[in-house]
């Protein structure tokens, strides 16, 4: 039986929400509101993909269009959202034998392609595959550019003692010294997120780069997930010295985006005591595995998040398709345009 692609609707809502449930690499980034929030402040156009064989839901994939000029791009997830991937989500993945799930994917990711060739026409197009989806062979053999991304994934199985002497002695010795120096850590409130937003805006302009996300996207994050989207802030007396943005999945807590460097000096580090505290706070409330996204990949951090709670490293991937133009253009803007954007001030 062919498979059918089209677009969900507003009233496909539930039933989108129901397959990111059943899928092991649904995740709160697929779900639909969050993303008619990231298309909001993204700029770009939510292209919802339900695919279906007969009655029988196979797959979600949710994409993002912008034209720029004359060339059309597809993000999922799109720019500016400072998410760490999104892509197809399948609900009877690692239920099926491996020939009937390479079977699926193939038609699936296919369908997919021909809705987007005849749709727009995509010249360039950019998915960061979902945590846990082991398998990028389908789009390497439709010619995709494979990229690894690095993730650690700390286990919050057996006690907090067990994890506090997982730390290594620098960082135990730093969230001692920080807690004597008077610093705390609690929940953020709505309005505090700004300042957790000036810090990474700041620290990012230090580096001639710009923070992506804007304010009122977190805040609008913030009222759509009350329950799950959350802001942990270290204090220093009544001032707020660094942040964090952490978001609750099942059974997993998101070290999102944060760890800014203090404004004012600040010895030790805060963001030592901050990080401890994000990952038993996580344990506490039952979550099983605490992910700090990104930092394994970065070659100037990740020995610093390696030394929190031994984790391990988890390895999810990007597909790229660029016709020859678009990948010059892109390039111009990686070395030329976006440096030049973050010494100008990100204006």
């Amino acid at each position: 039986m062919a498979l059918e692609v089209r677009p969900a609707r507003e009233e496909d809502a539930p039933l989108w929400d129901r397959v990111v449930q059943d899928s092991p690499h649904g995740t709160i980034f697929h779900r639909w509101k969050w993303l008619r929030v990231a298309e909001r402040h993204s700029g770009f156009r939510l292209i919802p993909l339900i695919c279906f064989k007969g009655e029988r839901p196979v797959g979600l994939f949710p994409l993002f269009h912008r034209k720029w000029y004359l060339h059309h791009l597809v993000f999922s997830p799109p720019p500016s959202t400072v998410l760490p991937f999104l892509g197809p989500v399948m609900p009877c993945y690692q239920k099926q034998r491996q020939e009937d799930r390479e079977r699926e994917m193939v038609e699936f990711l296919q369908s997919v392609l021909d809705s987007v060739s005849a749709e727009m026409g995509a010249d360039h197009i950019d998915l960061s595959l979902p945590y846990g989806f082991a398998d990028p062979r389908p789009f390497s053999w439709a010619g995709f550019r494979i990229i690894p991304r690095y993730d650690y994934e700390v286990d919050l199985g057996g006690s907090t003692d067990e994890l506090w002497y997982r730390l290594n002695r620098n960082s135990r010795r730093n969230v001692q010294e920080a807690r004597e120096r008077g610093f705390s850590v609690g929940p953020a409130s709505r309005g505090e997120i700004a300042k957790v937003h000036d810090l990474l805006s700041e620290r990012y302009r230090a580096q001639q780069r710009c923070f992506p996300a804007s304010l009122p996207y977190f805040q609008d994050l913030y009222d759509a997930f009350p329950d799950d989207f959350r802001i942990l802030a270290v204090r220093g007396g009544d001032e707020i010295l660094s942040g964090m943005i952490q978001v609750r999945d099942r059974d997993r807590v998101w070290a999102w985006v944060g760890f800014p460097r203090p404004a004012s000096e600040a010895r030790p580090s805060p963001n030592d005591l901050l990080t401890w505290e994000a990952i038993a706070r996580a344990r506490e409330e039952g979550a099983k595995a605490y992910i700090t996204v990104g930092a394994a990949g970065n070659p100037r951090l990740h020995w610093y998040y390696a030394s929190k709670c031994d984790p391990v490293v988890r390895v999810r991937y990007a597909a790229q398709k660029t016709t020859p133009l678009m990948d010059l253009a892109q390039h111009a803007y990686l070395r030329i345009l976006r440096p030049l954007r973050g010494r100008l001030g990100c204006r």
